[in-house]
């Protein structure tokens, strides 16, 4: 109930904070994301990935990994604030300089992170980073919300994600210290940092495939036109940025433990596959059938452009949910090869499709993100035959039995609307969901009787990530 509770403080903080704050605020922080998140995911050179996966390690290759983490995290502090005042030439933004030189500063406090939050997820202990992330996501969304009430913008944003990593830091050092001075030397951590390497390598291709639409987005489109398409992309896909990274989370750590057993992992993925679509279908469907109710609810009627990319990037969710578990196993039984070559194509692919799409504004980025989950989940699932002994027939018999249920349930929600168009809107709402929730349990008790049998499961006392993967 503590988990729920702080998720759903921050969910509603989050809404308010939108509210208070203007498109540009969202364009401008969505700018200096874009490549702080690379450079972050860089400087991590994927040697969280190689701790989780690793069969065995010692206390002198963590030494050296912590001290290599160190040095490049602050070396690219100190590249990317030498380098802010071309960044924002060539976005033509000159407060994105600013901006960065203050974001740059979360180098300094991911440095001391990377170790004791691999050490914890090598460990399973997925109740405490949850609530570490949790706690964390709190602190900065209040601090965001305090500012944004005093006027302060985009600074509200800037230094509650400055907040939030600072605060993570600090408890991940609390929970799991290396008790054991970092040592600046590769030697003793050869095969960590070629598997880290490998994992940095796709992490790169895949991040400028995900964000090929900032990245043109924020030239093209100008800051007020992408704060509409952020905010409408955040919120379609909020229930995948929670949700996935707690499951990829555990299914990394758990599948890593079993990967000298295929038919295990086989198995163990068709049941977090079935679970996932059980979950992701009518939660983003019913997201998709309600937005207007929402957007209005919570947004208000300046944020009115958001409903319709939201709807249509919410109907793809799922299907990149379910890709992106697929992925998830493939690199934790060491398959970073078929992993790199796939964001390759990805990376080949995704801007070409976006530099067209933009030419219809925020309505043509959006159906090019929806457009692109298709080939997102091939491109995850190819090669599952061989790394992973799942066929494709398997992977989408065990997600289609969900989509078809949550289908009837969009169906009919949608037809019910015209009845309650007249109602107030939180009525409208509460309606719409019970209905579509009550739909959906029918529904699969008529076509997906054992995925909702495995889910009644998963909720009893006593059922344990661990457990169920």
């Amino acid at each position: 109930m503590a988990k729920f509770g702080g998720q759903l403080a921050s969910w509603c903080i989050t809404l308010v904070v939108i509210r208070l704050l203007v498109p540009g605020d969202y364009g401008l922080m969505a700018m200096a994301t874009v490549i702080m998140g690379l450079l972050t995911m860089i400087a991590e050179m994927g040697f969280g990935a190689s701790v989780v996966q690793a069969v065995r390690f010692d206390v002198e290759g963590l030494r050296r990994l912590s001290g290599a983490t160190l040095l490049i995290n602050l070396a690219f502090m100190g590249v990317l604030f030498a380098a802010a005042p071309l960044v924002a030439y060539l976005y033509a933004e000159p407060r994105l300089a600013a901006v960065i030189h203050v974001t740059c500063l979360q180098f300094a406090l991911n440095a001391f992170a990377v170790i004791p939050d691999a050490l914890l997820r090598r460990a399973m202990r997925f109740r405490a980073l949850s609530l570490i992330e949790i706690g964390s996501g709190l602190a900065g969304n209040a601090s965001t919300l305090a500012l944004a009430l005093t006027g302060h913008g985009v600074w509200s944003l800037v230094f509650g994600a400055l907040v939030t990593t600072a605060v993570r830091t600090g408890v991940l050092q609390l929970m799991h210290p290396l008790r054991a001075t970092p040592r600046f030397s590769w030697v003793g951590a050869l095969g960590m940092v070629r598997f880290g390497a490998g994992v940095t390598t796709t992490r790169i291709f895949s991040y400028f495939s995900n964000q090929a639409d900032m990245l043109v987005g924020g030239r093209l489109l100008g800051r007020e036109a992408l704060g509409i398409y952020s905010v409408a992309l955040h919120l379609a896909t909020l229930p995948m940025q929670r949700v996935s990274s707690v499951i990829n989370d555990v299914a990394f750590a758990a599948f890593a433990q079993i990967q000298a057993d295929s038919a295990g992992v086989s198995r163990n993925l068709l049941l977090a596959i079935r679970l996932l679509a059980f979950l992701s279908f009518p939660t983003l469907w019913g997201i998709a059938a309600v937005t207007p109710e929402i957007v209005g609810l919570a947004l208000g009627e300046r944020w009115s452009d958001v409903v319709t990319p939201m709807q249509i990037i919410a109907l793809a969710v799922p299907l990149r949910m379910v890709g992106t578990i697929l992925a998830t196993c493939r690199l934790s039984v060491g398959r970073v090869d078929l992993s790199t070559w796939t964001a390759l194509v990805a990376l080949i692919i995704t801007p070409l499709v976006y530099i067209v799409a933009v030419r219809w504004g925020v309505l043509g980025l959006a159906l090019a993100w929806a457009g692109l989950s298709p080939l997102h989940f091939v491109l995850c699932a190819w090669g599952s035959r061989t790394s992973l002994a799942t066929r494709w027939a398997q992977i989408l018999a065990a997600a289609a039995p969900s989509a078809l249920a949550a289908g009837i349930m969009l169906f009919v929600v949608l037809v019910a609307r015209s009845a309650v168009d007249a109602w107030p809107v939180l009525a409208q709402l509460g309606v719409l969901a019970l209905l579509g929730a009550a739909v959906y349990v029918l529904a699969s008790l008529l076509l997906n009787r054992r995925t909702f049998r495995e889910a009644m499961d998963l909720l009893r006392p006593g059922r344990s990530a661990k457990a169920s993967l």
